[in-house]
């Protein structure tokens, strides 16, 4: 299988100026800007960030864009645009999976609205989540591309789902998993480490 977009070493510094360089150009139009996650493997994990906004502009989606707010030497710290959350929508938040939220500006107005942990919301987030793998998967077979940075950051987040499965169908659990795909991650950027063999290990385990 061909693998390409192989990720590139970053230092969690350039992270940390994406981050606050972004929060600076959009802020001021956000009522909150929250960061999801955080960084596990520096060069590896993907940015994910979510802004709430009451402004209803056309061009919200342009304004608040990745591409159009920084400089290129940020860009492939990101795999996707950040999410877009009108102020009025707030309650959707109980059931979604950002359950990791850190507030970098603005008020904290998603704090009430936590993550759903009623037995049938965790079944819906499971089946939610192995839909959008498997669909990422047979996209993958389908083209035989293999895009390093999107199936190292796939198979990492993966983890998580077998986490909350397991909480719904304890054979799920499968804490050697998560291993695996630490253990690649944590190796990735060794010095003669084949690159292109790694994203294929991730591959394999997920």
């Amino acid at each position: 299988m061909n693998v390409v977009d192989i990720p590139q070493p970053a230092s969690e510094e350039l992270y940390e100026e994406a981050v606050s360089h972004y929060t600076r150009m959009v802020k001021h139009r956000a009522v909150a800007v929250h960061r999801v996650g955080s960084v596990r493997y520096a060069g590896l994990s993907p940015i994910r960030l979510l802004v709430v906004t009451d402004r209803t502009g056309l061009d919200n989606r342009c304004f608040f864009s990745v591409p159009a707010r920084l400089p290129q030497r940020y860009h492939r710290l990101f795999l996707h645009e950040p999410f877009i959350l009108p102020v009025w929508s707030l309650r959707v938040m109980g059931y979604t999976r950002h359950n990791d939220l850190h507030l970098l500006a603005g008020r904290n107005v998603l704090q009430p609205y936590v993550c759903a942990g009623e037995q049938d919301e965790r079944w819906c987030r499971t089946l939610e989540a192995y839909c959008e793998y498997a669909a990422f998967v047979e996209r993958v077979r389908s083209s035989q591309t293999l895009p390093g940075r999107t199936t190292l950051a796939a198979a990492a987040a993966f983890g998580d789902v077998i986490a909350t499965a397991a909480t719904v169908m304890p054979r799920a659990e499968n804490s050697g998993y998560a291993g695996e795909i630490a253990a690649i991650a944590r190796a990735f950027f060794t010095e003669g480490r084949d690159h292109a063999q790694s994203v294929r290990a991730a591959w394999s385990a997920l």
